[in-house]
C-alpha cells in the first residue's frame, strides 16, 4: 500500500500539529516496514530547502513527493483540482483541513479541534472564515476522519451532517521525554536556568483566549492577596494571538513580582519543569485533547484542570476539575492543593498512572489499522 502523509508541519517550529505529524511518522516507522510512504509538505515555501528531511526516521520507507510546479501545488489545495498524488498513491492522510483534491486515492483527514465554530469569537474573522470552509470541504472529501477525543466528535457531528461510522476518535499523547526527572544535576542546572528554584505553580500553553489565563490571574492575585507566601506563577508558552491583555492585567493586579513568563523553552526544560512543579493547572476553555495535561501527567505533576470538552477524557480521576468560567472554582482548586501537601502526593501518583493510558505506540497502531481500512 501506497500512503502519503502532509507533514508540512515539521518545516517550523514544532507544536501542535507538528508534533502531532512528528511523532505519528516516527512510530510508524517502527511498526510497518511493509507499505511504501509517500510525504508531502503543501507549503511552497518549503521546497526544496526548508523541507527538513532530517526530521524523517531513517527507517521509514518514505520519499518525499514534490509538486514540480508552484500552479500544481496551489490548485491542488487551494482551488480544488484534482491530482493523482505521486501516481496512484491509495491513501492520503492530511495532517490538517487543507487537504487535497484526489482522483484516485482515498482521503483521511485529522481534525483536531472546532475552535471556529465553537468559540468563533477566539479567531479573527479572516480565520474563521478560512477554517470553516476548509473545514466543511475536507469532511466532504474524507473517506475517514480522526479526531482526538470523543468530545471533539461530538462537536463535529454537531455541526456538520456527516455519518458517525466515518469518524475515528485516535487520542494522542505525551512524547517519550516526558517521564519524571530525577537526576538531580540535571534539576539543578535547569531550575538555575530557568529561574526556578523552589515551589512554584505552573502553567504550559499557548497564550490566547481559549486558555482562560485571565481567570487564572484574576483567582491567583485572590490567593496572593490572602498569603503573601503563595507559591509564584510560572507561565511557559508561546504568545497566539488577542494576549497582549495579560500583561497589563498583570499590572493592573500588582502581579508582576509574583509572576514568570518564560516563553517557548525546549523540550527538556519543560520535562524538569512539569516534574518539579508543586501544581500543575491548566483552566481551558476548549480542547481538542489537552497534550499540555498529558505530558504534566506523565511527568508525575499534581493537575487542576477544566471539567469541559475533552479535558476530564484525558484527566479521568487524576486531577482536581474546576468549571473555568468560575474564578472562585480555580481559586479553591488551587488554595486546596497549596495547603496540602498530601493530597499533592495523591496526585503525583494518580496522574502517572493515567498518562500510561496513551501512548504514541497505539496512536500510530490504530492510525495504521485505518490506513488497511481504506483498502
Amino acid at each position: 500500500m501506497k500512503i502519503g502523509i502532509d507533514v508540512s508541519r515539521l518545516a517550523f517550529t514544532r507544536t501542535g500539529v507538528g508534533n502531532y505529524v512528528y511523532h505519528l511518522i516516527h512510530h510508524l516507522a517502527r511498526l510497518d516496514g511493509h507499505n511504501e510512504y509517500f510525504l508531502y509538505p503543501r507549503f511552497w515555501s518549503c521546497y526544496p530547502k526548508r523541507f527538513p528531511i532530517a526530521e524523517l526516521p531513517s527507517n521509514l520507507n518514505f520519499k518525499v513527493w514534490n509538486f514540480e510546479k508552484r500552479s500544481n501545488l496551489f490548485g491542488c489545495f487551494l482551488f480544488g483540482n484534482k491530482t493523482s498524488m505521486a501516481g496512484e498513491v491509495d491513501v492520503v492522510h492530511s495532517t490538517n483541513i487543507v487537504a487535497p483534491c484526489l482522483k484516485n486515492s482515498k482521503l483521511i483527514v485529522t481534525l483536531h479541534d472546532l475552535t471556529y465554530h465553537v468559540y468563533p469569537k477566539w479567531h479573527t474573522v479572516r480565520n474563521v472564515l478560512f477554517s470553516r470552509y476548509y473545514t466543511k470541504r475536507a469532511v466532504q472529501r474524507a473517506y475517514k476522519i480522526i479526531v482526538d477525543s470523543e468530545s471533539t466528535k461530538k462537536d463535529l457531528l454537531a455541526y456538520y451532517k456527516i455519518e458517525e461510522s466515518k469518524i475515528k476518535v485516535i487520542y494522542l499523547a505525551a512524547a517519550p521525554y516526558f517521564y519524571p526527572e530525577q537526576d538531580p544535576s540535571v534539576i539543578q542546572t535547569m531550575r538555575e536556568s530557568l529561574g526556578t528554584m523552589g515551589d512554584f505553580i505552573l502553567y504550559v500553553g499557548t497564550l490566547e483566549p481559549r486558555k482562560n489565563l485571565e481567570a487564572l490571574l484574576c483567582a491567583y492575585a485572590r490567593l496572593v492577596s490572602e498569603n503573601k507566601e503563595i507559591f509564584p506563577l510560572v507561565i511557559s508558552g508561546t504568545p497566539g494571538w488577542k494576549y497582549s491583555s495579560l500583561f497589563k492585567l498583570v499590572h493592573k493586579l500588582n502581579l508582576s513580582q509574583k509572576i514568570k513568563f518564560l516563553g517557548y523553552v525546549s523540550n527538556d526544560a519543560l520535562r524538569v519543569l512539569y516534574s518539579t512543579a508543586s501544581i500543575f493547572v491548566y483552566p481551558s476553555l476548549y480542547e481538542g485533547f489537552g497534550l499540555p495535561v498529558v505530558e504534566a501527567m506523565a511527568c508525575g505533576a499534581p493537575v487542576i484542570t477544566s471539567g469541559v470538552s475533552s479535558l476530564p477524557e484525558v484527566s479521568g480521576d487524576a486531577a482536581l476539575l474546576i468549571d473555568p468560567k468560575k474564578t472562585d472554582e480555580i481559586y479553591e482548586a488551587l488554595k486546596r492543593l497549596f495547603e496540602n501537601e498530601n493530597l499533592r502526593n495523591q496526585l503525583r501518583v494518580k496522574s502517572l498512572k493515567q498518562s500510561q493510558k496513551f501512548s504514541w505506540f497505539k496512536t500510530a497502531q490504530e492510525t495504521l489499522a485505518l490506513y488497511q481500512e481504506c483498502m
